[in-house]
């Protein structure tokens, strides 16, 4: 089992590294960079001419 104390210093520090204040704004910052990550390998897929693209893009309502 690990401290509460623990848990938080390492909080601390991942919020420190995506520099943000709060375990949402990490939460965020997290989803909008794997949404761009995943965009980015669809992007570089179709440039060359892929049929099949194994990349993650999470959808957040809305049309798909």
């Amino acid at each position: 089992m690990i401290r509460e104390s623990t848990v938080k210093l390492h909080m601390n520090n991942v919020l420190k590294k995506l520099k943000v204040k709060t375990r949402y704004q990490a939460l965020a910052h997290l989803l909008q960079k794997n949404t761009l990550a995943a965009r980015a390998k669809v992007q570089t897929a179709s440039k060359i001419n892929c049929s099949r693209i194994t990349a993650f893009t999470p959808h957040f309502g809305g049309h798909s």
